[in-house]
């Protein structure tokens, strides 16, 4: 793989066996290469979602620990302490040493090797707690080995690794990754220089802009769904047919309404709609359904996503972007790597990709695609409830017009306009069961009439010409442009959002946390409610007391004198 060429003046690390690393990895990525399998219409996919989980084989590793040093009477704070002198042991020695007994209080080790006569090792250790004791202690060990050494032990199932040392290898390969990143920004216009020299008639466009400190800093280009994106594209793109996938659409409404099984079919039946009249008696379908999913269904615009309103001419009946999520899974594992690595591994990939499909369209000798074949002989095959174009029963007409009668439907063929009152030829460039039934009545090859960007070769024409290998790092051209940084990192959940309108490359400002006052932390009156206080009344209620009669005060607050008057009650 081409890789940034670490100048040791710049004061990077080296590591000699990178590039071997990156040279299996991407055989690897090679030797797995499959030909996708072709896109099949008309079916309801299996499942919603499918996550692939790949394994990783773990590599041997070289151990570095304690010395292993055990005599009786020894003491250790824990058990953990205990296995771990044991194990250390093991590696030194290379003794097959296991553990026989592991208890909350008791544990042991004995040597699983044989000696000359095939007898078992005397080798034993055996470590206890006690309550008097409170410290694990070793109650038992036998030190001789009567055995002979094989290499093989038991204990080591895994490779152990030192919490020191794994930490140490984090942190140096940290290093190693952030220096690699920085480099390959800095370098990559002249990798761009060197993507044009190498397949003339490319363009590449580096898009930059200045930070704060004048520094010429990588302009990303980040979609967050389709926020924004639809309305840029409506902006920029007039003229562009805009399509939505069935896949997620179905997946929206299927969040929304739980457990409606037959929502699934009615869905996809409405987006299989090649003509508006098939489109209404599937969207009455789901009417009748349930009132709330043709709600929803009617905001996501379904014109956007049903065949019947797709525009002519590209020959594409697609409701979903299979072909777009395919790519995205086959460069899963590139997208791990740093950013030109990536570049290399994605373009190595479709170099593969390209040169697997050329040989394929290369050994087909038919005039159309194998797609187009297989489609055209599913046409012939009767269904339950639907026959094959066998079945057709066609009237001539005049001016090369032809009805054409299946399943209790008539419609009409033109075979000079290449058109069928269903559309479906029209959409798909490929003759539907009406128009093959015409052409089987007449002896006519329906091959002659499919669209050409099926023929076969139209086919081999897309795969004749492929990627050009860029040369390695060493000769690149030397473009003496201002070094490409690293874009900021994104903000982490929880941090206080920059401030509105700040522009590109300016320092991020964030927010004081400003302390509310008392009067700020009140509850906000409604509109309807009075912004102040209500003044007092000026007539009060005046209180009088039970025992003397006077107001202002109440009995409880009355002198408990034994003289004090009492008013009576009449």
């Amino acid at each position: 793989m081409a890789q940034p060429c670490r100048n040791r003046a710049r004061g990077f690390d080296f590591d000699d066996e990178e590039a071997e690393r990156e040279e299996h990895q991407l055989d690897q990525l090679l030797q797995e290469f499959e030909n996708e399998p072709a896109v099949v219409h008309d079916q309801v996919p299996e499942t919603d979602d499918e996550v692939e989980e790949d394994g990783r084989e773990l590599m041997q590793t070289h151990i570095t620990r304690g010395d292993g040093h055990l005599y009786d009477n020894q003491t250790f704070f824990n058990g953990v302490a205990f296995k771990d002198r044991v194990l250390d042991y093991a590696l030194r020695t290379r003794y097959n040493i296991r553990q026989y007994r592991y208890d909350k209080d008791k544990i042991g080790f004995d040597c699983l090797g044989l000696d000359g006569n095939e007898e078992p090792c005397h080798w034993q250790i055996y470590a206890s707690i006690l309550p008097k004791d409170k410290i694990w202690r070793v109650r038992k060990f036998i030190e001789e080995h009567t055995c002979e050494r094989n290499g093989v032990c038991e204990m080591v199932k895994v490779p152990v690794i030192a919490r020191p040392q794994c930490q140490a290898a984090r942190r140096t390969a940290l290093r190693w990754i952030e220096s690699e990143y920085e480099y390959q920004f800095a370098r990559l216009r002249d990798y761009a220089a060197e993507i044009v020299e190498s397949n003339p008639g490319s363009s590449v466009k580096v898009e930059t802009f200045q930070n704060a400190a004048g520094e010429e800093v990588f302009h990303r280009f980040i979609s967050d769904r389709h926020h924004g994106l639809i309305r840029a594209i409506k902006i920029e793109l007039p003229k562009m047919e805009h399509r939505k996938c069935v896949i997620h659409i179905y997946g929206n409404l299927k969040k929304k309404h739980e457990g409606k099984t037959r929502m699934k079919s009615f869905i996809w039946r409405l987006a299989w709609s090649y003509n508006e009249a098939k489109f209404q008696v599937n969207l009455d379908r789901i009417r009748n359904y349930d009132t709330g999913v043709y709600d929803d269904v009617m905001a996501t615009s379904p014109r956007s996503w049903c065949r019947a309103f797709y525009k002519l001419g590209p020959c594409c009946e697609d409701v979903e972007n299979n072909s777009t999520e395919s790519f995205n899974s086959s460069i899963n594992k590139a997208r791990e790597k740093a950013f030109i690595p990536m570049l290399e591994t994605i373009a190595r990939q479709a170099m593969a990709r390209i040169a697997v499909r050329s040989r394929i369209s290369h050994d087909h000798k038919g005039k159309c695609t194998p797609y187009v074949e297989k489609k055209l002989a599913k046409m012939l095959v009767d269904k339950p409830h639907k026959h094959g174009a066998r079945k057709c029963v066609v009237t001539k007409s005049v001016k090369g017009y032809y009805e054409s009668r299946l399943n209790g439907q008539c419609h009409t063929v033109s075979l000079e306009n290449r058109t069928c009152s269903c559309r479906k030829w029209e959409i798909t460039g490929i003759p539907c069961k009406h128009a093959y039934g015409v052409m089987l009545k007449y002896g006519l090859d329906p091959l002659d009439y499919v669209c050409h960007w099926f023929r076969s070769g139209m086919w081999r024409r897309n795969y004749s010409d492929g990627l050009v290998p860029v040369r390695g790092c060493r000769f690149w051209p030397e473009t003496n442009a201002p070094d490409v940084h690293v874009p900021p990192e994104k903000e982490k959940p929880g941090e206080e959002a920059a401030e509105e309108g700040q522009e590109p490359g300016n320092e991020t400002k964030k927010k004081k946390k400003k302390k509310l006052t008392n009067a700020e932390k009140m509850r906000k009156k409604g509109v309807n409610e009075s912004p102040t206080k209500k003044q007092r009344k000026e007539k009060q209620r005046i209180m009088h007391c039970g025992v003397c009669g006077e107001a202002n005060h109440n009995s409880r607050h009355h002198a408990k004198d034994k003289d004090a008057p009492r008013v009576s009650n009449l």
